[in-house]
């Protein structure tokens, strides 16, 4: 199934990259030692911690939000731009056929944001277990529909990438969509828009360098955290960099 955005209007802001929803809970250590987790970490998600879900689910307490580092980031924006530009970013990626996948839509149409969706009828809605611990934070991603978003569905979807000003995404969304980050970002620097781009992880900046070499020359800022700053692992071409605090 193919989401489908049509608005005439200028959409300020065009972001790509997997939606997911975050279940986050406060946890004792004994919780994570359980699963042998450490305290302050981002984990691959892995089947002998599936559990861990349905456990959250059933912890009292337990928020459940949308979440996604892009999703995050158009949020705030359209919270930004709500009183003079209502309306006027748009999310593209994928998400289940489920209750899930509902609850991402509806959320964004209450803070309006706009959305063309891939619905996934085969595959869950991506989901992230946040577990607090004291002033730590352990991260378990797991992608499901988010990690198998179909090229053919920007590129049938090619109005919505030509009505934005300016386009965003990040390094996971690069490992997984390469071939559509390349031709919206080509795009986008060919018809003098502006390009953004989250370095994220520094495992994802080593893991995945080939490729973003390749789109630095389309991006017209680079974000990322200070860890990331820190790896020297790529010439960055001499692109500003804005450190996320």
């Amino acid at each position: 199934v193919h989401g489908i955005f049509q608005m005439k209007k200028v959409i300020k802001l065009l972001a790509q990259d997997h939606p997911l929803v975050d279940l986050i809970a406060y946890v004792p250590l004994s919780f994570l030692a359980k699963y042998h987790l450490p305290e302050n970490a981002t984990v691959s998600f892995k089947e002998d911690l599936a559990p861990i879900y349905k456990e959250l689910l059933k912890t009292p307490g337990t928020r459940i939000r949308p979440a996604g580092s892009a999703m995050n980031s158009v949020l705030a924006c359209q919270h930004v731009l709500k009183k003079k530009y209502p309306r006027s970013t748009l999310f593209m990626g994928a998400i289940g056929k489920d209750k899930y996948g509902k609850m991402l839509l509806n959320s964004m149409n209450e803070l309006g944001v706009n959305n063309s969706m891939y619905v996934d009828d085969q595959r869950r809605t991506g989901c992230c277990a946040v577990l607090l611990t004291n002033q730590n934070r352990c991260l378990i991603p797991s992608l499901g529909a988010a990690s198998f978003y179909p090229d053919e569905h920007t590129f049938s979807n090619w109005e919505s990438i030509e009505s934005a000003e300016s386009y965003y995404s990040t390094s996971y969304f690069l490992g997984t969509n390469f071939r559509t980050l390349k031709k919206v970002f080509e795009h986008g620097a060919a018809k003098g828009k502006h390009v953004y781009f989250n370095l994220g992880a520094k495992d994802w900046i080593f893991k995945y360098k080939e490729s973003l070499l390749s789109i630095v020359p389309y991006i017209c800022l680079l974000y990322t955290s200070d860890a990331a700053d820190d790896t020297p692992c790529v010439d960055l071409g001499g692109r500003r960099i804005i450190k996320k605090k």
